[in-house]
């Protein structure tokens, strides 16, 4: 894809976020055991405070970070395709982190390749910060910190 800005980027990161968080919602009402309901739970409440988290981000309008143009993104694989199967009754909660493992990688590849092939240093920081936060996912304000840090 050629010509891109990274306030556009981000925001279709945010949509891929919102989709696997409205997955994670759904899911919950056709599982049977509470731990995985628990866990989709837990998971939705992740990428709702990512969401909010990149909602914060793009709010600055006058932020130099977002307008910069990125002359040509390559291809690649979109976390929201890892979500095309309906998860089954009785799907045990290592499935269901394996598939958040899956998830997790995929963003981890693209702000990596992002990051790597940046127009400007504070769009490499800013996708290598998001590297960092995917990496350490268990760390609840992640997003919030990246996106609160004024790039």
């Amino acid at each position: 894809m050629a010509f891109q800005q990274v306030k556009d980027i981000i925001s279709d990161t945010c949509r891929e976020h919102q989709m696997i968080a409205e997955y994670y919602e759904e899911m919950q009402e056709f599982v049977e055991e509470g731990k995985v309901r628990s866990l989709l739970e837990r998971l939705y409440q992740h990428e709702e405070e990512i969401i909010q988290g990149i909602r914060s981000y793009l709010k600055d309008k006058n932020n130099p970070t977002l307008k910069t143009w990125f002359q040509y993104i390559p291809d690649m694989p979109k976390a929201s395709e890892l979500i095309k199967v309906d998860l089954q009754e009785t799907t045990t909660p290592s499935e269901v982190l394996e598939l958040n493992s899956e998830i997790t990688e995929c963003f981890i590849y693209r702000y990596t390749k992002l990051s790597n092939i940046s127009p400007s240093t504070a769009v490499h920081d800013l996708f290598y910060q998001m590297v960092c936060m995917e990496k350490n996912e268990g760390h609840r304000d992640g997003w919030y910190e990246v996106m609160q840090h004024d790039m």
